[in-house]
């Protein structure tokens, strides 16, 4: 599963999971796409710390074809293609259709979410203990 497994298009979707694959195999160990995968656990992550108030908020943009996001992703696969086609994951000509969609103004899908965690110390919490540490040492 990629971050583009829910992308209308079929063959965007197969070209994006093709690459994300790739570039694994490419990029090696310097390729961890897990923190990807992260923000699914960060709300949990964060309650389960001695904070207060633990909120969150997930972030969709729609990426329109031609757009920033479209075009950093075509100009990705474009360079590693090659990889991708080579281990068959994928065909040229689907290659080239994906792309095209992804230049496509008609064309749109959803990012990743990009999710933003916030909470609230509780009283004499971490930031207390320092400072009475300071004080203490003033003494």
């Amino acid at each position: 599963m990629t971050l583009f497994h829910g992308c209308q298009s079929d063959i965007v979707r197969k070209v994006l999971t093709a690459f994300v694959v790739a570039a694994r195999r490419v990029l090696g160990p310097s390729a961890r796409t897990d923190h990807s995968q992260y923000g699914r656990r960060l709300f949990d992550d964060v309650s389960a710390q001695d904070l207060l108030d633990v909120e969150a908020l997930g972030r969709v943009e729609m990426m329109r074809g031609g757009g920033p996001h479209c075009t950093s992703l075509r100009l990705a696969i474009q360079k590693t293609a090659g990889f991708a086609i080579k281990s068959g994951a994928v065909m040229a000509e689907e290659v080239e259709e994906a792309l095209a969609r992804l230049n496509d103004p008609a064309f749109a899908t959803m990012s990743a979410i990009t999710m933003a965690v916030w909470e609230r110390r509780p009283p004499g919490g971490s930031e207390g203990a320092a400072q009475a540490g300071k004080e203490n040492a003033a003494r």
